[in-house]
This record gives C-alpha cells, sequence and structure tokens, in this order.
C-alpha cells in the first residue's frame, strides 16, 4: 500500500476516536423568555368524562369533549363549575346523533363535524352550546374523505384518498369536488 494512502488511513482512523466536546455555562436548550408565570395545578373531580377522548376543544370557559366511545360522542364541560354541563351528541342514526369517530373542528361561530365511518359533515352553532342544540347535517361527502379544515361556513379542504391528496369543496356548489 502506498505510503500517502496509509497515513490518510491512519489519520482517519485517528480521528473516528476523538470526540469533539463544546460545551458552555448555559445547559439550557437556548430559549429565554421575557415573561414567565407560575402554573398552578388544581384537582378536580371528573371521572365521568374520562372515557376514550379524541379531542378537546376550548371555547371561553368550556371543553368540549369529542369521545371516541360511548352514549354521548361531545360533552361539553364548564372549567368555572368544574362540572359537565351538557351532552351534545348521542351515537346513533337520530336527530342529534351520528356514528363515531368523529372529527370536530371551530370555525369562527360554528362547530364542524365530521362523522367518519359515514363521511356526513355536520355542524353546530356555538351559540347553541348553550341552549338546546341542533346538528345540521350539511353534505353527504365522498367516500374518500377522511379529515377536512374549513376554510369559510362554505368552503373546506378534505384530505382522504384521491390521486392528489386533497381536494377542495364548496357547500354552494355540492356537487363540486375538485
Amino acid at each position: 500500500m502506498d505510503m500517502n494512502v496509509k497515513t490518510i488511513l491512519l489519520g482517519l482512523l485517528t480521528l473516528s476516536f476523538i470526540q469533539c466536546t463544546t460545551r458552555t455555562a448555559d445547559t439550557t436548550i437556548g430559549y429565554k423568555f421575557s415573561n414567565q408565570e407560575k402554573l398552578v395545578f388544581e384537582d378536580i373531580d371528573y371521572p365521568e368524562i374520562l372515557g376514550d377522548i379524541m379531542q378537546v376543544i376550548k371555547i371561553d370557559s368550556l371543553l368540549l369533549i369529542n369521545d371516541y366511545y360511548g352514549d354521548s360522542l361531545l360533552t361539553v364541560f364548564n372549567l368555572n363549575s368544574n362540572k359537565i354541563e351538557r351532552k351534545l351528541l348521542g351515537q346513533g342514526d337520530g336527530p342529534n346523533e351520528l356514528l363515531s369517530p368523529l372529527e370536530v373542528l371551530l370555525l369562527d361561530n360554528n362547530l364542524w363535524i365530521l362523522s367518519r365511518p359515514i363521511h356526513l359533515l355536520n355542524h353546530l352553532s356555538t351559540q347553541s352550546i348553550h341552549k338546546s342544540p341542533k346538528l345540521v347535517r350539511d353534505l353527504q361527502a365522498k367516500t374518500e374523505a377522511d379529515c377536512f379544515v374549513p376554510l369559510t361556513d362554505t368552503q373546506f379542504v378534505l384530505s382522504g384518498f384521491w390521486k392528489k391528496r386533497y381536494a377542495w369543496m364548496n357547500l354552494q356548489k355540492s356537487d363540486e369536488l375538485k
């Protein structure tokens, strides 16, 4: 073997055993915050809301809990009283009932709900959460639809099993899916 090749190999072998370390006195990750608050936690008794929770959405002092399993699929928990205020959606095919799993998203004054097994897009007014909620059935989405993002009250982006993975939908032109 050529002497230059031996020298290069010996140098590389030596370098592989050398560990490079540079330590600074500050062992934090590098974030510095100008404002800090102390967090205080309180125990509350909420065993009845512990189910198979898929999502939690906060609206003012309410938590909307999207439960995967049970008689009620959407529960309203009041943070001020630490109690369940009401159950919004039941499991089933009747009025104010849907099939689980749900995907729930908030946009402006509407809570948009996609019942994935039956590809049914629905919404509830956020004001109706405090009263008698009325589920509005907006559209039977195509079976390729899996998840969605509301852009406006009439326009949505759906992800799913299309060639390009995403589709745009306009409720005003419900037969149009691009």
